[in-house]
């Protein structure tokens, strides 16, 4: 009999908030961001060669949505669509820097529908999954998990099509979603039992940055006999989507009594100007922000030995520019598995 080891990124539950239902029934829906105000519900066709997305956004100006290869907005490919005296605008654009993006020469999305309800814009495209744009300004979208990026622009419609006027800091936004693949949870054994490790009221800013690391050292569950890493889930706290923008546990080396002495529950600043040396280098599991869980394969799990590491280090990164104070906890789950 192996054991397993369940570990779960537990963070709160982000649900449905937007006052508008979609248009039909999507087999795929995910909250961009928290309050219902930006939901993408989307359906691919059955040879899965064209995507049709729904974009719910709380706005009367205009709506940005796009694919981003790397998370950022350089290399990102863009649509902006708009309502204004009843005629729908759509634009296909692409991102070379963190600046209005140029019009895309090779105009790849298209519209569908684009309307007004109330404080809301509806908007209704599709693109094909690869587009073959001879002038490689689309970002083709992959198996696995895709990291789209939203914008709204919320001082009231372009004067005209070439006005696309700044967002704002507070009125954009990231997301990793799984868009041509659905993920189905493994069923785990009703005998599963929990270990939490918590990072309370972290402060996700400073005067001088609003992206902060913080990282945590817990101390690992002790074992007798072999164990395996089998899930990790994140669940981020209701109304804190979008300020955990990833999450990282790094496995630790072997630690003397004297080293691990005050180790447990210890936080700290990890980013790329801290000063703290952290030899916790090997990753265990890393989730970011698409609010799924990642279940290692059946037969290869991340081992933990009786002699394993007895310390781990939960990294967070926050993007949040309203200083605003969250509590987020790792949580893991000691499974059997058959």
């Amino acid at each position: 009999m192996k054991r397993g080891f369940c570990l779960l990124l537990v963070l709160g539950v982000v649900t449905k908030a937007s006052a508008l239902d979609p248009t039909e029934d999507y087999p795929n829906y995910k909250a961009l961001a928290a309050n219902g105000r930006v939901d993408l519900y989307w359906k691919l066709n059955t040879a899965k060669t064209i995507i049709t997305f729904e974009i719910i956004a709380k706005t009367n100006g205009w709506v940005g949505f796009g694919i981003s290869p790397n998370g950022v907005m350089p290399g990102s490919d863009i649509m902006t669509a708009w309502v204004a005296n009843g005629n729908a605008f759509l634009q296909d654009r692409f991102a070379t820097a963190n600046s209005k993006p140029a019009v895309d020469q090779s105009q790849d999305w298209h519209l569908i529908n684009t309307f007004e309800s109330g404080l809301y814009t509806v908007v209704i495209v599709k693109r094909a999954v690869v587009t073959c744009d001879a002038n490689s300004d689309d970002v083709p979208i992959e198996d696995g998990t895709t990291t789209v990026i939203w914008a709204l622009g919320t001082a009231g419609d372009p004067a005209n099509a070439d006005d696309l006027y700044y967002h704002q800091y507070a009125n954009r936004g990231i997301q990793s979603v799984y868009l041509l693949s659905e993920y189905t949870p493994v069923t785990l054994p009703g005998d599963a039992f929990v270990r939490s490790f918590q990072m309370d009221n972290v402060v996700a800013t400073t005067s001088t940055t609003d992206t902060v690391y913080r990282c945590m050292y817990v101390k690992l569950p002790s074992f007798s006999t072999k164990h395996h890493v089998v899930r990790v889930s994140p669940l981020i706290t209701a109304g804190n989507v979008d300020l955990v923008h990833h999450m990282l546990l790094y496995e630790c080396p072997s630690f003397t009594a004297a080293e691990a002495s005050g180790l447990d529950g210890y936080v700290f600043d990890c980013g790329y100007t801290s000063t703290e040396q952290m030899p916790c280098i090997s990753i265990i599991a890393g989730l970011e922000l698409n609010g799924r869980s990642y279940d290692f394969p059946a037969s290869a799990g991340y081992p933990l030995a009786s002699n394993s590491a007895r310390y781990a280090v939960l990294e967070l990164h926050y993007n949040n520019p309203d200083n605003a104070i969250g509590s987020n906890k790792l949580r893991i789950d000691d499974i059997y598995s058959f």
